[in-house]
């Protein structure tokens, strides 16, 4: 392969976990699903001993980890948001809904109306549905 130098230490180990982002190395990859992934790569040279590239792939699995997290924390969030949209626009459609009426309104008879909209389906859990 092509002989690439890197600057610095840092360079290089960046390069490496740039080699990691872009095989789409998911933060519980077996290194040996990472040595077969990526060995072939020019940026696998990046890091001189195995050492160093264990280590920078523990530290780019922990942030990916973290980043996939975060990212369905979001996803839950705009699911919600939407959820809670529809209910604010449907609910004063159904027959017999008014807010703190008693009885309340079965879920059922709701979720009837409710489920016709993609938004009902963003939020995954029908117990945080019914919540």
């Amino acid at each position: 392969g092509e002989n690439i130098t890197w600057s610095t230490k840092a360079e290089a180990v960046a390069a490496f976990k740039g080699l990691l982002l872009a095989k789409d190395v998911g933060p519980t990859a077996k290194w040996n699903e990472v040595v077969r992934l990526c060995s072939s790569d020019a940026r696998w040279e990046a890091c001189a001993t195995m050492g160093e590239r264990k280590q920078a792939l523990a530290e780019y699995q922990t942030k990916r980890a973290n980043e996939i997290r975060e990212e369905r924390r979001r996803e839950s969030a705009r699911a919600k948001d939407a959820f809670s949209n529809l209910l604010t626009e449907v609910l004063p459609t159904v027959r017999d809904f008014r807010p703190h009426a008693q009885p309340a309104p079965r879920f059922g008879d709701v979720r009837d109306a409710l489920s016709k909209d993609d938004r009902f389906y963003a939020v995954e859990d029908e117990s945080t549905r019914e919540e």
